[in-house]
């Protein structure tokens, strides 16, 4: 059986800073709980052991950052940027 997860980014903002919206016109990184947020996920797809086809992102970094911080966690490497998932 073929399954797909859509996954959004980790966190952009700590939970002190001011909320704001940024939208895709932004390409801004992971804060440090977005990073470990990614960890997380990427330690529970790893102990899936799920077979992984694919590992898109789309352009933005903070989305960048959020595959590569999972396909680090898989052993699977993240595959190109698909330029219209923002």
């Amino acid at each position: 059986m073929r399954r797909i997860f859509i996954i959004r980014h980790g966190n952009t903002f700590d939970s002190s800073a001011d909320a704001r919206r940024i939208g895709a016109g932004t390409d801004i990184p992971l804060v440090e709980s977005g990073r470990a947020q990614a960890d997380r996920l990427g330690a529970w797809f790893a102990g899936q052991n799920l077979p992984i086809r694919r590992l898109h992102s789309g352009p933005l970094l903070r989305a960048r950052e959020t595959a590569a911080r999972i396909a680090s966690a898989t052993g699977h490497p993240a595959d190109a940027p698909l330029p219209w998932l923002n």
